[in-house]
């Protein structure tokens, strides 16, 4: 099967070299990244929205699409160690580093960090004993969202820093130095919300397989057996090989997965559907989805992997265009963001708003009807809720953590206690150690990462900051991609990211081809990730229904 999927890779590379028009990715009405997420799945079908989802026929019978080769044979991880065999490390305190515009040095909980200017220059150089591969980590906080620039060795990022009460670590790891002089800066933040603790500088070293020895237990201890078979598949795989994955409501009738099957000749063992439609204050404006048959499909027919998230529009009382009269912005379909509704998640938990909890309570239930379904079709979900919650751009997350764990541990409580869903495997995705809600609520880690154009690396920094979120090892998951990394370099940094599941629209999609764009992600990545050794596509996947819990 390996085999096979390497003389496929090159195969169909050599091909869509031929056939590739050489102005495929010049389209102008090409949404951004930003527009595709501000507008997720506004192209209704409204000649449905008469439909009312509970009559919907269930006792259909689907048919499978076209499968193809069959039979799972899975290879071991062949890491491949470039760390220098040496040993140096530098820490550098406020003190020790070069300040430069508005910046200043304070003290905090008796300990002097950088207070970290609008148009700072934040530096650092140290000699290094001889060329290799050395990481540089930043150790800082904000206390709003910000992307500052940062250097080291030449090569450049701008991560997404969360509002956090506590010090996180960003790293930029594994680069190679060949000059005598290493040098680490932070740049143009933006304000002055920023504190820098320290920059460490120290010679690469890899994750250690370790790592990835984790357990199958779930937290829910009424899960059914297919959930802890999916689960067990997850964990068995966990650091050997890379699920693909695809986000997509309609799965295999999509243009997603039918532009990555004909680019690859291989279908994603993941899709990622999405419960935002069924959101109450959505359906009261006519709003229908197919997501849940689609996903039963998927599963039950086609033998693939759910995942879900919940883009979860605020009840209509919070909305702000619930007047007729209202020419505003701020439109009901837009209902998931903080700017787009009153709502505060820190009055209803904290018992300032009991209407405001009842109203929740009424969203959850209605959710669980939805994934009630899901479980009587004997369907487990990779369940993602309240997503991206430390950014801020959605109403779960704008007031902070403790709102946060607060509402995460009401809804895993109303699920799995009050509406007995044992289906259900927990992933956190709230993009912030700070913001975990506890090992007693949450089953896998995950994190959205959308780098620069092009860009494929690992992102390490993101992995290990989802390492650090807990003492116990948790499975970690890229749940969503902008870009797809190369497989080859998850190998040689032993960032082995249990799934991927990529964006849809114009991360995947290009008007003037059949085959994937090439925008975001190079077209050999693409045709590596869903050929390599190491990955896991659909036609590789075992029968999940009866995979083995010994």
């Amino acid at each position: 099967m390996k085999i096979a999927k390497k003389i496929t890779a090159l195969a169909l590379a050599f091909i869509i070299m031929l056939t590739a028009c050489d102005d495929k990715n010049s389209s102008s009405d090409l949404k951004t990244n930003e527009q595709t997420k501000a507008t997720y799945d506004l192209d209704y079908d409204f000649e449905d929205f008469d439909k009312d989802e509970e009559s919907v026929d269930r006792t259909k019978t689907f048919t499978p699409y076209e499968k193809m080769s069959d039979g799972p044979k899975y290879e071991e991880a062949k890491f491949v160690d470039k760390s220098n065999n040496i040993e140096f490390e530098r820490i550098f305190k406020a003190e020790d580093l070069n300040i430069k515009a508005d910046s200043k040095i304070i003290t905090v909980d008796n300990e002097k960090v950088v207070q970290v200017g609008a148009n700072a220059t934040i530096s650092v150089a140290v000699d290094i004993p001889q060329s290799g591969n050395y990481s540089v980590e930043f150790v800082w906080k904000t206390e709003q969202y910000t992307k500052p620039m940062v250097v080291f060795a030449g090569q450049k990022a701008n991560p997404e820093v969360s509002p956090s009460d506590v010090f996180i670590t960003y790293g930029i790891y594994n680069v190679n130095v060949e000059s005598e002089k290493l040098v680490a800066r932070l740049t143009s933040v933006g304000h002055d919300k920023m504190q820098l603790k320290e920059i460490r500088i120290f010679s690469a070293q890899k994750i250690s397989q370790e790592t990835y020895n984790v357990s199958a237990e779930l937290s829910n201890k009424n899960a059914t057996d297919n959930t802890k078979r999916l689960m067990k598949f997850i964990a068995d795989n966990y650091g050997k090989n890379v699920l693909t994955g695809q986000t997509s409501n309609n799965a295999m009738a999509s243009q997603e997965f039918q532009k990555i099957y004909n680019t690859t000749g291989r279908y994603p063992a993941v899709c990622g559907f999405d419960l935002i439609e069924y959101s109450p204050s959505r359906k009261a404006r006519g709003s229908y989805s197919n997501a849940v048959d689609n996903a039963i499909r998927w599963y039950q027919v086609e033998n693939g992997i759910v995942e879900f998230a919940w883009h979860w529009n605020a009840p209509e009382k919070y909305l702000y265009d619930t007047g007729s009269d209202y020419t505003g912005e701020q439109k009901w379909w837009k209902g998931f963001y903080t700017e787009a509704t009153s709502i505060s998640i820190k009055d209803i938990m904290e018992g300032r708003d009991e209407e405001g909890y009842q109203l929740l309570l009424d969203d959850i239930d209605a959710i669980a009807v939805q994934l009630k379904i899901l479980q009587n079709y004997d369907v487990p979900v990779l369940w993602r809720p309240l997503h991206e919650a430390s950014g801020g751009w959605f109403w779960w997350g704008a007031e902070g953590a403790e709102p946060y764990k607060a509402l995460w541990r009401l809804l895993y409580d109303r699920l799995t206690n009050y509406h007995k869903l044992n289906n259900l495997i927990w992933v956190y995705n709230g993009q912030n150690p700070a913001w975990y809600p506890g090992d007693d609520v949450v089953d896998i880690i995950g994190e959205d990462i959308y780098p620069e154009k092009k860009d494929v690396s690992p992102q390490q920094s993101r992995f290990k900051q989802a390492l650090s979120s807990t003492e116990s090892k948790k499975i970690i998951a890229l749940t969503e991609n902008g870009n797809i990394p190369d497989i080859d370099m998850l190998l040689e940094e032993k960032v082995m990211w249990s799934w991927f599941c990529t964006w849809e629209g114009d991360f995947v999609l290009d008007k003037k081809s059949d085959t994937v764009s090439t925008e975001y992600t190079p077209q050999d990545i693409v045709i590596k990730a869903y050929n390599h050794e190491n990955t896991i596509t659909l036609d590789e996947l075992p029968d999940l229904k009866t995979y083995s819990l010994d």
